[in-house]
């Protein structure tokens, strides 16, 4: 009910709001956690299972309980017979249902089903300062561009390039801008985390891939172009991967300088599998919403956590290369299916 959240970026900000919620809910002390930090019961289950174990061994200490802990972490095991509901425990646990509630009244009060859409301020009035800018960076721009972009189907890949970062303020490139400087100047070991910020940046402008005709209701008009896979297809795709490389340079010049051509591969494959995932679940779904729920997971997974779903990585960048090529010849299937059926 929320129109700026109502996209790409509310998802986003759901993602990272309940991670930081559930670290933050386990970090209090495990006998007296408050309702209002136990959102989903975890800490009321561990409660009753400290309590078990006290009868077992009175000397136990605080977070010295451990679910599936194997090897050496597993010192003594007891069992833990099951929950048992207290008076208490259901008026807690009720408690979050007042609070869900309270929510969906006030969606409720925001929603009005029939209202008009408000005009975008956008096309009101173009800002002076991006103006005087973008009229400063086209006069050497332009021929770069063209001389990059000259053929057939050059142009519809700079067309579907600009499609991507097309409203965009001069504040995302500002912060673009930020971002690559940071990758320039990164140790090795922080680049997976330089790259890992440079590349959430976009997340948004990816989640477009494979979704805007369906999105934008436009497939009636470019299913029946000439060449729809081949030549628009393959270009949206292509338009992502530059971006991906666009907003990795700094990590591709810092390797470069440090001659560590491992690090350039990774970078390199990692600038393919991440639109090639974006366009795959656009085809498959034809929502942004599926890319942008697996690549914030497995972002914070790998690059955050620099595990091996690290995209950003040399050392795994086979893996992922051979992802990229399957996950492509899965988008191209859906699309042929989608054309089939149109």
């Amino acid at each position: 009910m929320i129109p700026w959240l109502r996209g790409g970026l509310g998802n986003v900000v759901y993602f990272f709001l309940f991670m930081w919620y559930m670290i933050w809910s386990f970090q209090a002390e495990m006998p007296h956690v408050p309702w209002w930090r136990d959102l989903l019961g975890g800490n009321l289950v561990m409660r009753q299972i400290w309590t078990a174990l006290l009868h077992v061994d009175p000397r136990a200490k605080l977070n010295s309980v451990d679910i599936g802990a194997v090897g050496e972490r597993a010192h003594h095991l007891f069992i833990f017979h099951g929950f048992v509901w207290t008076g208490a425990d259901v008026i807690e646990r009720s408690m979050w249902f007042v609070v869900a509630l309270g929510i969906v009244t006030v969606a409720a009060l925001l929603f009005d089903r029939f209202a008009k859409p408000a005009r975008s301020a956008e096309h009101a009035g173009r800002n002076a300062v991006v103006a005087r800018w973008q009229s400063a960076t086209a006069g050497f721009s332009r021929p770069v561009i063209d001389a990059l972009f000259s053929s057939d189907f050059g142009a519809i890949v700079l067309a579907e390039l600009r499609l991507l970062v097309r409203g965009l303020s001069v504040w995302w490139y500002a912060v673009a801008a930020g971002l690559w400087i940071f990758q320039l100047f990164a140790d090795a070991k922080g680049q997976s985390i330089a790259v890992g910020l440079a590349w959430i940046w976009p997340l948004l402008q990816w989640s477009q891939l494979g979704t805007r005709e369906a999105v934008c209701a436009t497939e009636q008009f470019i299913y029946p172009t000439l060449h729809p896979i081949r030549r628009q297809f393959f270009a949206q795709w292509l338009a992502g991967v530059l971006l991906a490389l666009t907003t990795a340079g700094g990590s591709l010049v810092h390797w470069a300088i440090a001659g560590n051509f491992g690090g350039i591969e990774g970078i390199l494959a990692g600038a393919v599998f991440v639109p090639t995932l974006a366009i795959a679940c656009g085809a498959l779904s034809g929502t942004t919403r599926l890319f942008e729920i697996a690549y914030l997971t497995l972002w914070y997974v790998g690059p955050l956590n620099r595990t091996p779903f690290d995209f950003t990585q040399g050392a795994y960048a086979p893996g992922f290369t051979l992802a990229s090529v399957v996950l492509f010849a899965m988008a191209v299937t859906a699309r042929k299916i989608r054309l089939s059926l149109a």
